[in-house]
């Protein structure tokens, strides 16, 4: 049990063999044709934004985020210091699953 407590467990390895390396990735290379297609036309769009300044870029893609607008109105009404995506999400669920008692809900009013 101390081993748990501490992030460590024994494994023993004693009847263990590995192969060896020469045997290892010896199948040859396999693709899909789709997914060569769909990777090449990814590279094609994905150079088109190379050229797009990164200022304009970080505003649209902000713009873009649903996330982002709740982040900054958690952080500007009830001044949520690390208002992060995973933090608004806990946030949302705590008031949906009403998992605070309502007096503490006022006091956040």
């Amino acid at each position: 049990m101390d081993q748990l407590n501490q992030g460590l467990v024994w494994i023993d390895t004693d009847g263990c063999c590995l192969p060896s390396s020469s045997s290892l990735f010896t199948a040859p290379q396999w693709e899909l044709a789709e997914m060569v297609a769909e990777k090449e036309a990814l590279a094609r769009a994905k150079d088109k934004l190379d050229s797009f300044d990164l200022k304009d870029w970080e505003r649209m893609a902000s713009r873009a985020n649903r996330a982002e607008q709740v982040r900054y109105r958690l952080r500007r009404e009830y001044t949520a210091e690390m208002a992060t995506v995973a933090w608004a999400k806990m946030f949302e669920s705590i008031g949906a699953l009403r998992l605070l008692e309502d007096q503490s809900a006022a006091a956040l009013e």
